[in-house]
């Protein structure tokens, strides 16, 4: 398959998973279905903290706004307060490349909890993330999770990547060179 071909056919796959996700957006929270509970079981029998079945950059306009969209469930025993996930642009040779408007690399989205362990599927968007026609995916480069309440919290930052790419849910891995972005 030449390298046109599964850029297009990655384009459409995106664009699908795009919508799907935009619709399950708008019912809310989902509820974890078969097709995530293996991967769900399994993050909770490793003891990690996450899994992500989405961490992404979508453009969604022809000014090259570009979105930064994440799909995960909690899998460790605890309710999350804060996830802040921090990811990079990458361009399709696989380039880190800055945003346009205010040249910034690095963005890091917050979603707010309460999420409450193995509730279900969450989802944070991040709209106009980053303004350039020519990224490709996004990488992510840390995550840090903030557990418990006000009196007692707990804080676990991850930033090295074999951990980070572990929390990724195995479908959703890249691992051709032109797609390495998870």
């Amino acid at each position: 398959m030449s390298s046109t071909t599964a850029h297009k056919a990655f384009a459409v796959m995106a664009f699908l998973a795009t919508l799907a996700f935009l619709a399950a957006l708008l019912a809310g929270c989902a509820p974890i279905g078969n097709f995530y509970r293996p991967v769900v079981d399994e993050a909770v029998a490793d003891g990690r903290p996450l899994v992500f079945f989405r961490a992404d950059a979508v453009v969604v306009d022809h000014l090259g706004a570009t979105s930064f969209i994440t799909t995960w469930v909690n899998t460790s025993p605890d309710t999350i307060r804060y996830l802040d996930v921090t990811a990079v642009p990458i361009n399709a040779v696989g380039d880190k490349v800055a945003s346009e408007v205010g040249g910034h690399v690095a963005f890091t989205g917050r979603a707010t909890g309460p999420f409450p362990p193995v509730a279900g599927v969450e989802r944070g968007v991040w709209p106009g993330a980053w303004y350039n026609g020519s990224i490709w995916c996004a990488r992510l480069t840390r995550v840090r999770i903030e557990y418990g309440t006000r009196r007692t919290e707990r804080v676990v930052t991850i930033t090295d990547p074999d951990s980070l790419r572990a929390l990724i849910a195995p479908a959703e891995r890249r691992d051709w060179p032109e797609y390495s972005c998870t």
